[in-house]
């Protein structure tokens, strides 16, 4: 487990001086048989430890040391100095409770202590986290949901969107926890906002057994920044849509605007087709063809199809592609950061019991923390990009000559589409190009 703390952002004006003032209420809480000698000198131990790490911290304030006689078992029925910890954490009396391990709470937890995944729940997370790779926008998974009859956390039948992005932005999800996302303002009414860099923050990596695998969670994560990046030749916001296979993965040849796919009426004969954004909003600025849908379909299943009978052509590019993703160095490898942070914190730990300064520590530590989220990034986006290539290869060795049109197909193994006066090119996921005149 990794911890690694987030110190609060400089203030000026008049938040430096709320801050100057606003120390963090902190308790802590033991629990130790004292049934025998040995313990008994623990149980004091740590009191003593506790009141003493609390007390020479400048940020934060001792409200007392919560202790209990462990020989009461599991049952919080019987410990008092519990309960009335958890009174005064009712009463907004408590920001933070130090405790050796979080077993000792002994709720939602297993024989051994450790937190339990509610089964059930866990496949909503997981189904929540697949559909957005697949393409599904926060709207359209909340429609699933609700179809398919399946209630939130709350027990609420409606969805909304950002219930959705909450779920996918949760670190909690693979596994890590930061702590005091939030922080009191008000202690008689116990209002609490959330913490911006007004207080330190204290992220926990490995606290807990996932239920998105990390390289999972930090593709959505990449998924997410890229949908919210994307801007049109104007520079105005996109607004993401994944109502049809092709959407946002076709563009101009011309102006690299996005084709929209729209239903025309032209002459009394309705059809479906696709026009760059660009000619439909400003005709005189792009001469780009209208496509129909019936023709981009047919043009996709031209590329697959000519994988799949030159098979061997591409199977050998493939295999090059998957040779050189294999052979791609990360010079700032995670270990070799995880190792840098760990001596940096030990460092910040050293100057902090002699009263020396370590700004430049913390520094160094939160910039190394984001070298580290763009070093996992890129293995992820490595780790990806090997798969869609094997993930082709096996799909051309296992097809039949000819194929027939699947959204699903195109949502798998597409990445963009390219649109010319005489040809349109296709761009899937492993890396190869295939270029059909149409």
């Amino acid at each position: 487990m990794n911890i690694i703390k987030i110190r609060a952002k400089p203030q000026k004006g008049s938040n430096a001086a709320k801050v100057e003032v606003m120390k963090l209420r902190v308790a802590a809480y033991c629990r130790v048989s004292t049934d025998n000698e040995e313990q008994a000198s623990s149980y004091e131990a740590q009191i003593a430890h506790y009141t003493e790490f609390i007390s020479k911290n400048p940020e934060w304030e001792l409200v007392g040391v919560y202790a209990d006689d462990g020989i009461s078992a599991t049952s919080t029925k019987n410990r008092d100095e519990f309960n009335r910890m958890i009174a005064d954490c009712k009463n907004g009396l408590i920001d933070i409770i130090l405790t050796k391990s979080i077993s000792r709470f002994a709720r939602n937890k297993d024989a051994d202590g450790n937190l339990v995944i509610n089964a059930e729940q866990a496949e909503i997370v997981k189904r929540i986290f697949r559909e957005y790779l697949e393409g599904a926008s926060c709207q359209r998974i909340c429609r699933g949901l609700e179809r398919d009859g399946i209630l939130t956390a709350r027990g609420n039948p409606r969805w909304h969107d950002s219930t959705v992005r909450k779920i996918l932005e949760n670190e909690k999800y693979m596994g890590d926890a930061l702590l005091q996302k939030t922080y009191t303002v008000d202690f008689l009414k116990k209002k609490r906002v959330k913490n911006t860099g007004i207080m330190p923050q204290y992220y926990i990596e490995g606290h807990h057994e996932p239920i998105i695998p990390k390289e999972l969670f930090l593709q959505v994560q990449e998924e997410i920044a890229r949908r919210g990046s994307e801007m049109d030749c104007l520079g105005k916001k996109r607004r993401f849509s994944a109502n049809h296979a092709f959407s946002q993965i076709v563009f101009c040849a011309g102006c690299n605007e996005q084709y929209r796919r729209i239903h025309w009426n032209n002459h009394g004969r309705k059809s479906v087709v696709w026009r760059c954004m660009t000619r439909l909003h400003h005709k005189n600025d792009c001469s780009a063809r209208t496509v129909s849908e019936e023709m981009l379909q047919g043009a996709f299943l031209d590329a697959v199809n000519d994988m799949v009978g030159n098979s061997r052509d591409y199977l050998r590019t493939l295999h090059e592609n998957l040779e050189t993703a294999i052979h791609l160095a990360n010079p700032d490898s995670v270990e070799y950061l995880d190792a840098r942070m760990a001596d940096l914190q030990r460092e910040l730990i050293e100057r902090t019991a002699r009263h020396e300064n370590y700004d430049d520590l913390a520094e160094e530590i939160l910039r190394l923390r984001e070298v580290r989220e763009q070093a996992m990034m890129d293995d992820v986006d490595k780790t990806e990009y090997q798969n869609r290539i094997r993930e082709l290869q096996e799909f051309i060795r296992s097809q039949p000559k000819r194929l027939s049109f699947n959204e699903t197909l195109v949502k798998h193994l597409l990445s963009k589409v390219t649109v010319f006066e005489d040809h349109l090119v296709f761009e899937f996921k492993s890396g190869v190009a295939v270029s059909v005149e149409k």
